[in-house]
């Protein structure tokens, strides 16, 4: 680091005492790596101290004597060879902990770099998890649009041969999965007659011929399945 650099320093700082290493930088045009480095050293020279705020200000430099008008003395020159040589000697020193500081932000740059993969590949698994839940859902939705669709195409029929539902295209799975419907034997049957009809029970033997058509074929299903049964061979009741 030239002695150059030390001299801008001291002069900065002497018209903006209190300056930080950023403000200098910005100021000097050069590094703050450089800066802090150079206060450093100028700190370790007794040119300059921390302030109570942290910032930097000038205790003694050769520049004081020649403001002061004793440029040329003993004491002004033995103040500047002091800088020269300290500058020289502290030049193999400063590159050293330049390159250390380099070194330094470097690894923290990379590491920084290696968090930032690690957020974009933990957010790439997120959207590609919602992009599936998407997809799922639209699915569903879908099946169930198509499903409501095939109720509403079945009108007001309560009870159907499996056979015959499947036969006009309709899905008997769709239409269990809507809840309106339950298969009993080879029958598809609304829930809303089932549950109508249930509450009919006991049904007396000589009431079977008033029942519809449709309860009469309900009826003969439920047997066939084991969901009722004739008592005493005198009314159909629920098992």
């Amino acid at each position: 680091m030239s002695e150059n650099i030390y001299r801008k320093i001291v002069e900065y700082l002497k018209s903006n005492p209190g300056a930080m290493p950023r403000e200098i930088a910005d100021a000097l045009g050069i590094s703050v790596g450089m800066v802090r480095i150079a206060l450093l050293r100028l700190r370790e020279s007794g040119y300059v101290i921390r302030s109570s705020k942290g910032g930097y200000v000038v205790k003694s430099s050769a520049e004081d004597m020649e403001t002061q008008g004793v440029a040329g003395t003993d004491a002004y020159e033995g103040m500047r060879k002091k800088v020269g040589e300290e500058a020289g000697t502290h030049a193999g020193k400063d590159l050293s902990a330049l390159k250390e500081y380099v070194d330094s932000e470097i690894t923290a740059l990379r590491n920084e770099v290696s968090e930032l993969r690690k957020i974009v590949e933990s957010l790439n698994d997120r959207v590609s998890k919602i992009e599936t839940e998407f997809t799922l859902l639209m699915k569903s939705l879908k099946t169930e649009r198509k499903a409501r669709e095939e109720v509403s195409a079945l009108g007001e029929e309560v009870i159907m041969r499996v056979d015959n539902v499947r036969n006009r295209g309709i899905s008997v799975d769709s239409l269990l999965r809507t809840g309106s419907y339950v298969v009993v034997g080879n029958y598809v049957v609304s829930q809303s007659f089932m549950e109508g009809f249930k509450k009919k029970f006991p049904i007396p033997l000589r009431e079977v011929k008033n029942l519809t058509k449709e309860e009469k074929e309900l009826l003969d299903a439920m047997v066939s399945e084991g969901l009722a049964y004739l008592h005493a061979g005198k009314e159909y009741r629920l098992a």
